[in-house]
């Protein structure tokens, strides 16, 4: 996975802490304990290229989706498919070919993760 951590003018002289992620599989995770969101890249590759906003609330909790601090962004690629032969003949004799699509590669992701404004706590209560 390709990432960048922002560095904004705002927080130049401020020491940075980032959301931590991780990834299993094909899912990636961000936060940690109760706090925690995933998106499965897999599942949410199409056609064009997805991409994703990661944010926090002002209790720190994580939101996939609109909200008002930005923690990070996801771009995942288009899928790609091949032609795989079936095993089987037309009745011109010329083999049979299907699309099937390749699984997606977690290198070819784009995250890119902004300063955290709010910090991270191991609840979802939202008790500032």
């Amino acid at each position: 996975m390709f990432v960048t951590k922002v560095n904004p003018y705002w927080a130049r002289w401020q020491k940075k802490t980032y959301v931590p992620y991780g990834v299993e599989g094909s899912v990636l995770f961000f936060g940690k304990g109760e706090n925690t969101v995933s998106i499965d890249l897999e599942a949410e590759q199409q056609d064009g290229a997805v991409t994703f906003q990661i944010n926090q609330d002002y209790n720190g909790n994580l939101i996939v989706g609109e909200g008002p601090l930005a923690v990070a962004y996801l771009e995942i690629p288009a899928e790609k498919t091949q032609l795989v032969d079936t095993g089987e003949v037309n009745e011109k004799n010329e083999p049979v070919m299907k699309v099937e699509k390749i699984p997606v590669d977690v290198d070819n992701c784009s995250l890119t993760l902004y300063p955290l404004q709010a910090p991270i706590e191991n609840n979802t209560e939202g008790n500032m």
